[in-house]
């Protein structure tokens, strides 16, 4: 991978940022039970997640969410533009954290068929030459 690129370093900050939330989701919840305090805490914990979960990963001043992103891979829009950037960005990555899985699989379906610039394409394309060797080695170790 080439050096970090400031989408890079958002999209690391972010996942730094969703699993210290998500975190402290899991260790409110095991005293939620002992007196009201801690379920307010576990409660505040569980809210906080989710009001900032689709900001930290679309980065909420360029999408609106996971469909929004999506549905720009395929415009020739400087948001088009922007959009292609931030999922090859994402898919090199392989940021870890609540549900990337889906959005990672999901990306990398769409990105196939999106315009991308020889450099996204080479790159992309050695992304996806890893994946399938990942999905081999999980296949033979089984």
């Amino acid at each position: 991978m080439k050096k970090l690129t400031f989408i890079h370093q958002n999209i690391l900050k972010s996942e730094a940022k969703i699993q210290r939330l998500h975190h402290l989701i899991g260790s409110t919840f095991a005293k939620r039970d002992d007196n009201k305090q801690s379920y307010e805490s576990w409660q505040s914990a569980c809210a906080n997640f989710h009001q900032n979960y689709s900001a930290l990963v679309f980065h909420s001043d360029n999408f609106e969410g996971e469909e929004n992103l999506i549905g720009l891979l395929a415009h020739d829009s400087a948001n088009g533009v922007y959009a292609r950037e931030f999922a090859i960005c994402f898919i090199e990555l392989r940021p870890y954290y609540f549900r990337f899985g889906y959005l990672y699989k999901r990306l990398l379906r769409k990105l196939k068929h999106a315009p991308l610039t020889q450099d996204q394409l080479s790159r992309y394309d050695k992304i996806k030459q890893a994946y399938r060797q990942y999905r081999q080695n999980r296949i033979n170790n089984d």
